[in-house]
């Protein structure tokens, strides 16, 4: 067979997801980057590897210590008030889940409870004018009222089980439609493409991809133990006597870790790789080295980060190849003469490509919702100085109006924050959904009307365009591919026990033939091979061009 280097990259492209990368969120100031330590060669299961994320702007200590997060530490908290919050990733955002079920009889009892906390602690004066204010506080900030609530059961002098019954639901836009049901044993939250599944405590324990790919997580006292794919195969985590994970096993690989107090400060992926990390006293990572095991006179290969002092801010960024960014952060006053707190700028400072220095500055206008919350209501970006105004809708925390110079684009939703409209100076879109699956099935624009149709479990089953170009997809039990029909053309899926497509056969063209695919041991492509060489490749690459070409407007995941 012949190897085919070019269709390799395309089904690269095609087949493997983005690495995570580090930045800076301009928003708040957060330094955050990401490491995956370990990877698993599965083919049945919803986590395919362990990846964990630093924060700076996170307080929390999780499995990898101070600021570090990974998926299998998103928790669910109930409150009182009758909202439910998942922490992502640990240490990632928080989303808050309403229900039709809470009252304000629910609202009053927490803020008693959490006034009669601070009366007992003392971090509150008994008098009717600070009682008044906190109140008041309480009642308008869901944020400070979760973070009082939260300060409090961390010391144990607050306790809560939801008495909602089973079968309650909870819904969030904030990260497109998600609803949370209640169990005999729990929650399930419920996305488009996954379920995650929490215990009473709020600790995750499965992830399912809702095609037969899931994965168990297993506790002892609390603390991860076990991850379990639906095939078998699975993680062994070690923790030290602070609850860290010290060590990750999967069958020969390893991945360990070292800590000096509450700070990661060592790691070992199962790649070899090593990382050290340096932290300042309030815990910010100020220094990642990637070759502390280097050998003598071999130069430090390193990436700083500085952050200001009041605020803890990002101030610079030195990256590895000594490439130097700068952010600050602008302050705006109210009338009164005192900061505005909900208006505020992050000026970007770097040396463009032609040596010359480059600024760009991103503005943010912050709303306030009826329940204390707070959103993004504009943001104003200058770039290269060209100047855009995005601002965004309150219920849905999406874009409304986006105005770039003389050029203008309006956006509509329906009542589940489902786009229904996008009107812009050059084009128009309309867009209609499936009533119970929520997914497109029908788009006009400029070149035309696309139609979409899908089977009981959601997968994409046709779609054409004007009636007259069309694709039907098949799908096996696990909800992969196995033929895409077209009008001159079919190809056929096979894939491999780990669910990787390892052949691709087209039939009915002018030229029939194949493609074979070989995979390492993590996953990852080594080689593409076909009998027929390039130009298989090149029909085979074509016939996916087109197929993404006609799905692309309903966002469709193609499961390969």
């Amino acid at each position: 067979m012949k190897p085919v280097n070019s269709f390799k990259l395309t089904l690269l492209l095609l087949l493997l997801s983005l690495a995570l990368q580090g930045g800076v969120n301009l928003k708040n100031g957060n330094f955050y980057i990401s490491y995956t330590d370990i990877q698993i060669a599965k083919t049945r299961g919803a986590l395919e590897d362990i990846t964990r994320t630093y924060n700076s702007k996170s307080i929390e200590i999780g499995l990898f210590g101070y600021g570090w997060g990974t998926l299998i530490e998103s928790r669910l908290y109930a409150y009182p008030d009758g909202s439910l919050v998942v922490a992502e990733h640990g240490s990632g955002g928080k989303t808050v889940y309403l229900s039709p079920f809470a009252t304000q009889d629910m609202l009053d009892l927490m803020i008693d409870q959490l006034l009669e906390v601070s009366l007992a602690e003392g971090s509150l004066p008994n008098t009717p004018n600070a009682l008044a204010n906190k109140r008041e506080e309480l009642q308008n900030n869901q944020e400070s009222r979760h973070s009082l609530w939260n300060k409090y059961l961390k010391k144990g002098l607050v306790a809560y089980q939801s008495t909602l019954p089973v079968g309650a639901e909870w819904e969030s836009f904030e990260r497109g439609r998600e609803r949370i049901v209640k169990t005999e044993n729990g929650y399930s939250r419920i996305k488009s493409l996954r379920i995650d599944d929490f215990n009473t405590e709020g600790l995750l324990v499965k992830i399912d991809e809702k095609n037969g790919d899931y994965t168990l997580l297993e506790y002892t006292n609390s603390h991860l133990a076990k991850i379990s794919n639906a095939d078998g195969t699975s993680l062994v985590f070690t923790t030290n006597e602070d609850g860290f994970i010290t060590r990750i096993t999967s069958g020969a690989k390893e991945a360990t870790f070292k800590y000096d107090g509450l700070d990661l400060v060592y790691a070992q992926d199962a790649g070899g790789n090593h990382y050290k990390y340096v932290y300042d006293e309030k815990h910010n990572l100020i220094k990642i080295v990637y070759n502390p095991v280097r050998l003598k006179g071999q130069a430090e290969d390193a990436r700083y980060i500085s952050y200001e002092p009041k605020t803890s801010f990002v101030a610079k960024i030195i990256d590895r190849n000594g490439e130097e960014t700068a952010y600050t952060y602008k302050k705006f006053f109210k009338e009164d003469g005192t900061i505005d707190d909900d208006h505020y700028a992050t000026t970007v400072h770097k040396t463009g490509y032609n040596g010359q220095q480059v600024t760009n500055e991103y503005e943010y206008y912050i709303g306030v919702k009826e329940n204390g919350d707070r959103f993004s209501q504009q943001i104003i970006t200058t770039v290269n100085g060209i100047k855009t105004a995005t601002t965004y809708d309150e219920t849905c925390e999406l874009p409304i109006n986006i105005t770039r110079g003389t050029n203008t684009t309006v956006f509509k939703y329906n009542n589940r924050c489902l786009l229904t409209e996008k009107l812009s100076t050059y084009d128009s879109v309309y867009m209609r959904y499936h009533p119970k699956l929520e997914k497109l099935t029908e788009v006009k624009n400029d070149q035309g009307v696309f139609t979409f149709e899908y089977d009981t479990k959601g997968n994409l089953v046709y779609a054409s365009k004007n009636d007259d170009t069309w694709v039907k997809l098949h799908y096996d039990e696990r909800s992969k591919i196995t033929k895409m029909e077209q009008a001159d053309k079919t190809l056929v899926f096979e894939y491999d026990e780990r669910g990787k497509p390892v052949k691709i056969q087209m039939e009915g063209a002018e030229e029939s033939g194949a493609i074979h695919v070989t995979y390492d041991e993590y996953g990852e492509i080594t080689r593409v091979d076909s009998e027929d060489g390039h130009s298989m490749a090149l029909k085979v690459t074509q016939a996916f061009q087109n197929l993404l070409a006609l799905v692309k407007p309903a966002g469709v995941n193609l499961s390969m």
